[in-house]
């Protein structure tokens, strides 16, 4: 509905364009103490205005910290006969505590009622959304306290004896459900009155105002303004889907941008604590090996090395692992040490070199070469599941069998094939900082050989040949048969290769026994993307080269591998 300011005294509406504001009393500028004493007193006084309001028949028996907050609120201001307080049909701003004097309530120019000193007019249109029910006039002198809509609101929300005096036929506890039937009759009363106005409206056009506060303040402090109004307007419910309508174009892309560069910002750099482990390309390491000392023929074909590569992304990089399906693990997880990855970390790269030599010690001993292998003791690998291991555990280390010094893993392959059978056989072991003395009983069967895996430990050896390789910056000891393959095939007088692809991950030992490898799934796919003709792979670890999608063939020693390229 379209409003205008309360009429003042006269018959044409009053609005900021018609009568200016200068004649209204404006205060001097204060300071901020005074104004923060002003504050204080206003909610933790008393004075004769708190009196004048606990009197009041609406407000009687409220505690003193509820009559301050309604004397914070309210102004108190005084009108002339026949000055208007309300005007029937306008949007309700004000809401009247009549102290002194009389007013005349008027519908459609009919006499309707008055509003005497104790008295209290404007809490329909207020409390119920709808134009004012009925224009009020001075009748006398009248002094008053006025209260804006903004706090009235939450005043009686919260007072219950005022609620109850406000509206005395509603009971306890259906102050919420006569609102809304209040409500729901404005909008029928607004409809009515938007068509009866549409006419004026056209003619007057739109007036833009400040609603000010009616009548004369009785102590002149403050020019109390509501908000910059529209006076001449529609309903609420239009007014209503004007302040609901979609934000333009430019705002809502300048949201959107802003909102993108932050998802961008967080994405780019929060690293979730998560390693993504990626293949690498299979590097051909037939040009890596460089020989002397001893005949060799050059290579027909290529032998591929197969690495990997872990890195802890963001959060796109993450999203993108988890799309495609990429092993994650933990941050900080010891990825394993028997899979090769780029790396310049010393440890690793020294797994890389040992894992060279090993492989050329076991190349060595394929093509039928002598070479001598030394250590000190031999390692206990692994004991679960093994039957016959007596007290042994993974990580002893052998140093005596029946008395004869242990050097590498072979001699206690060779002492216990030695023994007699019947009695004990004794061991002499290193475990952490001790030494103990041990006995398997029964010892292994003849042929048999010992029960466990074992390891030599600080391998040494002199190979018949010199040989040098290729400086990578890779790490970790999985290469070593694909090495020992490849100085076979050059030592050897047989082509192994043929023209093909080989590719092949384990850890070797210079006995040529192959170990097991890290990541397999990964480097089976490194190798077909290679276009290898053949994958070889640990024994134990076959089934887990399917991603390889050719022949993959699981092997135990290099001799076995050997048999395959043949």
């Amino acid at each position: 509905m379209e409003e205008v300011a309360p009429d003042r005294a006269g018959d044409t509406p009053d609005t900021l364009l018609a009568h200016h504001l200068a004649s209204a009393p404006v205060p001097q500028g204060a300071s901020p103490l005074v104004e923060r004493v002003r504050w204080l007193q206003a909610r933790v006084g008393w004075d004769d205005r708190h009196e004048r309001l606990a009197e009041h028949p609406l407000l009687s028996g409220l505690r003193r910290s509820e009559i301050r907050r309604w004397a914070v609120a309210a102004d108190e201001v005084e009108f002339d006969p026949g000055e208007m307080l309300l005007h029937e049909g306008r949007i309700g701003y004000w809401f009247f505590l009549v102290h002194t004097g009389s007013a005349v309530q008027t519908r459609r120019g009919r006499h309707v009622g008055e509003v005497m000193a104790g008295g209290h007019v404007g809490e329909i249109a207020i409390l119920g959304c709808g134009p004012q029910p009925a224009t009020v006039k001075a009748n006398t002198p009248v002094r008053a306290f006025v209260v804006g809509s903004r706090h009235l609101l939450p005043l009686v929300e919260d007072m219950r004896p005022v609620q109850r005096r406000l509206f005395p036929g509603v009971a306890d506890g259906e102050y919420a459900a006569h609102l809304a039937t209040l409500r729901a009759k404005a909008a029928v009363d607004w409809a009515e009155i938007k068509r009866a106005r549409a006419q004026a409206r056209a003619h007057l056009g739109r007036l833009v105002s400040l609603e000010v506060r009616p009548g004369r303040p009785v102590q002149p402090r403050s020019l109390f303004v509501l908000a910059l109004r529209t006076p001449l307007r529609d309903s609420p419910a239009s007014e209503a889907r004007r302040r609901r309508q979609p934000l333009s174009w430019r705002a809502r892309a300048g949201i959107g941008l802003c909102v993108l560069a932050a998802v961008l910002g967080i994405g780019l750099r929060y690293h979730p604590p998560i390693a993504v482990v990626h293949p690498l390309p299979a590097i051909d390491v037939s040009h890596d090996i460089t020989v002397s000392g001893y005949p060799v023929h050059p290579l027909h074909g290529r032998y591929l090395l197969l690495a990997v590569r872990t890195s802890r992304p963001n959060a796109f990089g993450a999203l993108l692992a988890y799309a495609r399906h990429l092993r994650t693990l933990p941050a900080g997880h010891d990825h394993s040490s028997r899979s090769i990855r780029p790396t310049t970390n010393g440890p690793d790269q020294e797994l890389f070199r040992h894992s060279q030599l090993a492989a050329a010690a076991a190349a060595a001993r394929a093509v039928g070469l002598d070479i001598h292998l030394d250590g000190d003791g031999a390692v206990v690998d692994d004991v679960s599941g093994r039957s016959g291991a007596g007290d042994l555990r993974a990580g002893d280390v052998i140093v005596a069998v029946d008395g004869t010094r242990v050097r590498t893993a072979p001699d206690v392959a060779r002492l216990t094939a030695e023994h007699r059978s019947g009695s004990p056989l004794a061991l002499r072991i290193e475990r952490a900082d001790e030494r103990l003395a041990l006995s398997l009983d029964p010892p292994p069967a003849p042929g048999t050989g010992f029960p466990v895996m074992l390891e030599t430990r600080n391998p040494t050896f002199t190979l018949p040949f010199r040989v040098t390789f290729r400086r990578r910056a890779i790490g970790g000891p999985s290469g070593g048969l694909i090495f020992a393959l490849a100085l076979t095939d050059m030592l050897g007088h047989r082509d192994l290769a043929l023209g093909r692809a080989i590719a092949a991950t384990g850890t070797v030992e210079p006995g040529g026994t192959v170990g097991p490898v890290g990541f397999l799934p990964e480097k089976s796919r490194g190798a077909r993307r290679a276009h290898a003709a053949l994958l070889l792979v640990p024994a134990g670890e076959a089934a887990q080269a399917r991603a390889f999608g050719g022949w993959a063939r699981g092997v135990l020693d290099l001799d076995d591998a050997l048999r395959d390229l043949r």
